[in-house]
């Protein structure tokens, strides 16, 4: 990993800040992207204090010409992109009928359209480079496991784990092999992302 520039979405928080600084730990270059310009500074003086860089762009990953512009700014700070990691997500906890539907498209459009918007962006750098991973960061909820009051996150991540399955299949059909896709599905994880969605779980006061 020294040496290398990895971009990662979703990284002022949880499982992307947690994938920054282990990369930065190695000697990357990372590039950290999410909505708070504040917390990823913070990240980024993580990064180098473990001797790595960290490079703070502030993106909406359901913006798609921010994530264009996320590929450009990290191909002219550092030449390439080796690795791109789409952590970024947003869950909501709650009946499915009773979900709005203006959080269920912000959720989509972070938790799929931002791994499609990633993609798009950077595999153009990666052929022109000879090849370089992109990671997603799916969920066993993808269809592994199922849960009562998830079904828009569940929705989100069994799109990704099919997306990346194609993706796949579409590379190898063009002869680009040498630019890896990469799938994880972690379990539930002790991170921020439960704080916000807690408050929409059914509840009794009995």
């Amino acid at each position: 990993m020294r040496g290398a520039v990895v971009v990662v979405t979703g990284a002022s928080s949880g499982i992307g800040r947690a994938t920054a600084l282990a990369c930065a730990g190695r000697g990357a270059r990372v590039v950290l992207a999410a909505r708070s310009g504040a917390a990823l500074e913070e990240v980024a003086g993580e990064c180098r204090r473990r001797g790595g860089e960290g490079f703070a762009v502030p993106t909406d990953v359901a913006d798609e010409r921010a994530v264009r512009e996320l590929a450009d700014r990290s191909v002219a700070r550092f030449g390439r992109v080796d690795v791109w990691v789409n952590a970024a997500g947003v869950g909501i906890l709650g009946r499915f009928d009773q979900v709005p539907s203006a959080e269920l498209r912000r959720l989509l459009g972070v938790n799929v359209l931002g791994a499609v918007h990633g993609a798009r962006a950077v595999l153009p750098v990666m052929r022109r480079q000879g090849g370089g991973v992109v990671i997603d960061v799916a969920s066993l909820l993808g269809g592994v496991v199922v849960a009562p009051y998830l079904g828009g996150y569940a929705m989100s991540k069994a799109a990704l784990v099919v997306f990346d399955d194609v993706l796949r299949q579409e590379l190898a059909l063009a002869g680009e092999r040498h630019i890896e896709i990469c799938t994880l599905l972690p379990a539930a994880v002790d991170t921020p992302f439960f704080g916000p969605v807690l408050p929409k779980l059914p509840r009794s006061d009995k």
